[in-house]
């Protein structure tokens, strides 16, 4: 276990991507070979809800269908797989004061950026997240035919 160790502290970023990939990998198998996927597909056409991809979302979807958590909580688990392989990787190689470390770089900003460019610059993440959204939507609502919810179903008389 201490040459693993030993092996992280010396390439943590390698460690890093193995931890992702392998929670990736593993949280897709998952999701498509326990059914969730059949399942999640399932409820999301019995509750409307449509392709939503937000958390509010996958809140409203399981209270209405409990029998969705597998697929929910797999779907959510996926983007979260760098963070987690983070935190791994933090608290194997250098223990709790790595974790530490970690988490305090997960703050607005620090005392090496300084509060007002690291106000500008999470200003500019928010703006241009909050874009690309309302771009998304926009084209979205340009591109559907009147009646469509979903891009299968266009071109098809309802």
């Amino acid at each position: 276990m201490q040459q693993i160790r030993d092996n992280m502290k010396r390439r943590p970023v390698a460690w890093f991507f193995a931890f992702s990939l392998g929670i990736e990998l593993v949280a897709v198998a998952a999701f498509l070979l326990s059914g969730a996927a059949a399942e999640l597909e399932a409820a999301i056409r019995a509750t409307g809800l449509g392709e939503r991809t937000d958390f509010v979302s996958a809140g409203r979807l399981l209270a209405l269908e409990p029998r969705s958590w597998l697929g929910v909580s797999l779907s959510i688990l996926q983007p979260l797989s760098p963070d987690i392989a983070a935190f791994m990787v933090a608290g194997l190689a250098f223990g709790l004061g790595g974790v530490v470390v970690l988490v305090l770089r997960y703050r607005f900003w620090s005392k090496e950026v300084g509060w007002k460019r690291g106000l500008r610059t999470w200003g500019l993440m928010f703006v241009t997240f909050l874009a690309m959204s309302l771009a998304t939507a926009g084209l979205n609502f340009l591109e559907a035919s009147s009646g469509s919810t979903h891009p299968s179903s266009r071109g098809r008389s309802h």
